[in-house]
């Protein structure tokens, strides 16, 4: 894993949402967003900053 892997998912896990819920309000698929979260594939610039507005 790497350090943001780390991050989403301790964010996520902070908020209490579950990886549907997130995929959810940041307009994804689950499937994509576990893929960033068990760090299998990286996250394009415009996604990290969805992703860091919602969670932050």
């Amino acid at each position: 894993m790497s350090i943001f892997s780390d991050n989403i998912r301790f964010l996520r896990t902070q908020k209490n949402l579950s990886q549907q819920e997130l995929a959810d309000q940041i307009l994804m698929s689950r499937v994509r967003y576990s893929k960033y979260e068990d760090g299998r594939s990286e996250a394009p610039y415009e996604l990290l900053i969805r992703i860091s507005k919602y969670l932050i």
